[in-house]
């Protein structure tokens, strides 16, 4: 019965006092808005940037001998994965895996004309990479696959410094397993862009055969697996470690092998944090400055309440209920505006420059998550609360004779 009763006086005061109410419900809601909104937002960013690291660069998972990722762009002869044909077929026997594919790394040095460049060579099976790097855009030309045999792919920024176009014939360089030097004619079959800048300044991709004619080697230095669908990463990294297949090998997840993607959830993951202990604050101000006027004006109702025998933690309890109730509505309200905005933005999208280190703009969505919107809500009751205390304080450290006496 107290609760109920509690509950009953807090609707009718936040009725009574409808401006204030109303002042304090707009700015929960937008904080509240604004935080979920915000989640939409990064979530969508670490969703991009998931699903260019894995369909640009490096699949969901790589299997390697140990060490490779440390010394093996150096001595690629030395890191060679044992009969990786049955390791592709027994990986591929899982469900969830949707494809896999050879790759050789190793550092060369390319040539046209008179200019030499320092390269990293992606060695790689064209018609599956094809199917998977479908967030690799060809600017110029064609695919490595409709390139032939001896074709490459160059990077925009390996483009730019010898202003290579499709159809250039350059030279590779590079050593092969005994320590001697080896090169190939090379045609460019096109050019391509990635998310990130960085790699397209380095890498070009020439077929497997090709690598492996170059620097007299069969074997192959990674597994790349593709799933069909991210959220299986984890379970089928753990069944292949766990399994026959991933003893004395290297088995990663993407995540671990994009340092970028790491660093910038983590710089994210900072800044969102502020953002949230600066919407808190905000709305406590809020409904401080909203509260602060309404129990000045209503002084002489507590006095004359404090007189007829309610006691101090009754009235505490009272304006707190009544300072959660706004919490609760305007948090409502806040969600229900952060999911009519995601909806609209869902429909159109919001085009984004390219972030730092890239030179591809993307569009962006917001996807919010319940349980991000849930965290917003309760933080928006929170903050309705922590702003309240301050002048239900003050409130009941008024002496009754000036309480009774504002109201003459």
């Amino acid at each position: 019965m107290l609760i109920r009763s509690l509950v009953m006086l807090a609707l009718r005061n936040v009725l009574r006092h409808l401006r204030h109410s109303v002042f304090s419900l707009v700015a929960i809601a937008a904080g509240v808005a604004a935080l979920a909104l915000a989640d939409g937002f990064v979530q969508d960013v670490y969703h991009q940037l998931r699903e260019s690291t894995i369909r640009g660069q490096l699949g969901h998972l790589q299997v390697s001998m140990p060490g490779f990722r440390e010394a093996g762009a150096g001595s690629p002869e030395a890191y060679v994965l044992p009969r990786p044909a049955a390791l592709s077929k027994a990986i591929s026997a899982d469900d969830r895996v949707a494809s896999v594919m050879s790759r050789m790394y190793f550092s060369a040095l390319l040539n046209a004309g008179e200019r030499d460049l320092p390269v990293e060579v992606e060695a790689v099976e064209p018609v599956p990479e094809a199917a998977m790097a479908t967030q690799i855009q060809l600017i110029g030309g064609r695919d490595l696959a409709a390139g032939g045999r001896y074709s490459l792919l160059v990077g925009e920024g390996v483009a730019q410094r010898f202003g290579l176009k499709a159809g250039d014939s350059v030279t590779l360089t590079a050593s092969t397993a005994q320590g001697a030097m080896n090169s190939v004619d090379l045609q460019v079959a096109g050019v391509f862009r990635s998310f990130s800048k960085e790699y397209d300044d380095r890498v070009v991709r020439i077929w497997l055969p090709t690598a492996q004619e170059l620097i007299d080697s069969k074997g192959v230095n990674v597994v790349v697996v593709q799933l069909k669908a991210t959220e299986q990463t984890d379970p089928v990294l753990a069944a292949i470690r766990a399994g026959p297949v991933g003893q004395g090998v290297d088995v990663q997840p993407w995540y671990r092998l994009s340092e970028f993607y790491a660093n910038t959830r983590l710089l994210y993951e900072r800044q969102f944090g502020v953002l949230q202990a600066i919407a808190i604050v905000l709305i406590a101000m809020s409904v401080y400055a909203s509260f602060n006027i309404t129990i000045y004006q209503r002084t002489a109702e507590f006095g004359t309440m404090r007189v007829l025998g309610t006691k101090g933690p009754r009235l505490f309890a009272m304006i707190l209920v009544e300072a959660l109730f706004l919490g609760v509505i305007g948090g409502l309200l806040g969600a229900l505006l952060a999911w009519a905005i995601s909806a609209i933005v869902g429909l159109i999208g919001i085009d984004m420059p390219a972030p730092p280190n890239s030179e591809l703009g993307y569009v962006a969505y917001l996807r919010l998550r319940s349980e991000a919107v849930a965290l917003s809500v309760a933080l928006g009751a929170l903050s309705a609360a922590i702003g309240c205390l301050a002048p239900i304080r003050r409130a009941l450290r008024v002496p009754l004779v000036t309480t009774l006496g504002r109201g003459i």
